[in-house]
């Protein structure tokens, strides 16, 4: 009774599950299972999804050290007789597409300009203060890009923070913006474009780069 209650209760063990009681992150037993998925194994014939219950031999092939054992992995249609079956992925596991892809370029390209247009109105500001403020801005916003491009689980966390702190910087921006652009808006205030303008010119700059921030964040991470 209690043989059958362990295995009903070990087949019902997902993904999320088998990493908690590894100690580790699913990040490791998705690349796993996908390898398998991509050999054609055949007990891994349906794409993953880290909140499917894994059958007791899926765990002893993902887990092996928890079994004591290192367990085989027969190629699909050798001596099994069973037909290699390769459904499509579904569209969570699916590799981001090639249009994805240009617009998380264009999106870091677009926060790195902001930032280098920070560092370039601190510069004109304040000289040589401003020019290492300004390099100071630049560099946390750049690394936090590429901070934020971590797919890892236990980076979720941080990665929220991290968007909020470029986010929060970028808004700032505006008061920075605003005082150079003044210095250099002759022409726009010689055809009536005056302060409204100019404001509403360095909000809608800084808009767009935390809005750029934002979907980089969201989509990066797919």
């Amino acid at each position: 009774m209690q043989a059958n209650m362990a295995h009903e209760i070990e087949s019902e063990i997902t993904a999320n599950d088998l990493a908690q009681k590894l100690g580790k992150g699913v990040d490791g037993i998705r690349i796993k299972y996908s390898r398998l998925f991509a050999e054609g194994h055949p007990l891994f014939v349906a794409s993953f999804d880290r909140h499917a219950p894994l059958s007791p031999e899926q765990i002893q092939i993902l887990a092996p050290e928890k079994r004591g054992q290192k367990a085989s992995i027969p190629k699909a249609g050798k001596k099994t007789g069973e037909p290699t079956f390769r459904p499509q992925p579904s569209l969570s596991e699916s590799p981001l597409t090639w249009k994805a892809w240009v617009f998380i370029a264009c999106a870091f390209v677009l926060v790195i300009g902001h930032a280098a247009l920070i560092w370039f109105d601190m510069a004109t500001l304040w000289a040589m203060p401003g020019k290492i403020g300004g390099g100071i801005a630049f560099l946390f916003i750049f690394s936090g890009m590429i901070l934020m491009s971590e797919r890892s689980e236990k980076m979720v966390l941080i990665r929220e923070n991290m968007l909020w702190a470029i986010g929060t910087l970028e808004a700032l921006a505006v008061v920075v913006h605003h005082a150079a652009f003044y210095h250099n808006a002759s022409v726009a205030y010689s055809v009536g474009l005056g302060s409204a303008a100019l404001w509403g010119l360095v909000s809608v700059i800084c808009l767009l780069s935390i809005g750029a921030t934002i979907f980089y964040q969201k989509v990066i991470r797919l």
